[in-house]
């Protein structure tokens, strides 16, 4: 069972869960689907004197952790863009 704050809405007749966390949960499928990762954004912004928090990068993948932690998805779905170019 997880915590998670989510808005419940049903979509073509499929319940989703709509996280907090930026990430959609498909509970009927056990699916978790996470967009715009965006790795690599943080060393990409700093090379070109933008500053940025320290530690993001490593905040968005400990909350993708604690996400396949918690749901434990028996698929997870990665959509958007991974890695920043």
């Amino acid at each position: 069972m997880n915590y998670y704050c989510a808005v419940n809405v049903v979509i073509a007749q499929t319940h989703c869960n709509l996280l907090a966390q930026k990430a959609l949960w498909l509970p009927e499928i056990e699916w978790l689907l996470i967009s715009d990762l965006h790795l690599g954004k943080v060393a990409h912004f700093r090379k070109r004197g933008i500053a940025i928090p320290p530690h993001s990068e490593e905040q968005n993948l400990l909350r993708l952790l604690n996400l396949l932690v918690s749901f434990r998805p028996a698929r997870l779905v990665l959509l958007g863009d991974l890695f920043h170019s």
